[in-house]
């Protein structure tokens, strides 16, 4: 399995943990590992695969922390919704493209991630920093605690954005907010 760069193990059953030993396997570019009931977020060993451009685990039953990943410079999509993951989201991925930004848990990214989906619970707090995803086209960050609304200043940063979802965000912006605090 040395050469293989595409994993799809989508919607299989598979139960439990992913193998520490898939991060030896350093030519994937691509592992769909979403619609399962896998339990523990990615091993550590993943901060090997300097080539894996696009992680879907996505609607599995993952818990606790994510591990520092911040080896993934290739990483372009970054798919957890429908996960019960807990803890700090690592303040770096593909940490050669990263630049922390304060506390905010929106400091998580690259330059090159094309989309984002931190859905159901997974964000919480500010999105400042958010306009440093220079790249980023879709943002899908509904169901989450965000209590601070996107500035204009971070949203005009992202101009190659085309979709964003922050629907189920009771505390984004409050009751009775217009539209000219969005952006």
């Amino acid at each position: 399995m040395s050469k293989l760069v595409l994993l799809d193990l989508w919607r299989c059953g598979l139960t439990g943990m992913i193998p520490d030993a898939f991060g030896e396997l350093l030519n994937w570019r691509v592992v769909y590992l979403h619609n399962n009931r896998l339990h523990v977020p990615v091993p550590p060993s993943f901060n090997c695969l300097s080539s894996l451009a696009i992680l879907e685990l996505s609607n599995n039953r993952m818990t606790g922390c994510l591990p520092e990943l911040s080896n993934l410079n290739a990483l372009t999509d970054l798919m957890l919704e429908n996960n019960q993951l807990t803890g700090p989201i690592p303040t770096t991925i593909g940490s050669q493209h990263n630049h922390k930004l304060g506390e905010s848990l929106f400091s998580w990214h690259s330059e090159q991630l094309n989309i984002w989906r931190p859905t159901h619970r997974i964000v919480t707090g500010s999105t400042a920093g958010i306009g440093a995803l220079s790249c980023l086209e879709a943002l899908e960050a509904s169901h989450n605690d965000i209590t601070a609304g996107i500035p204009p200043s971070e949203l005009s940063q992202l101009t190659q954005l085309q979709s964003l979802h922050l629907f189920g965000n009771p505390r984004l912006y409050g009751a009775g907010v217009g539209f000219h605090r969005i952006g």
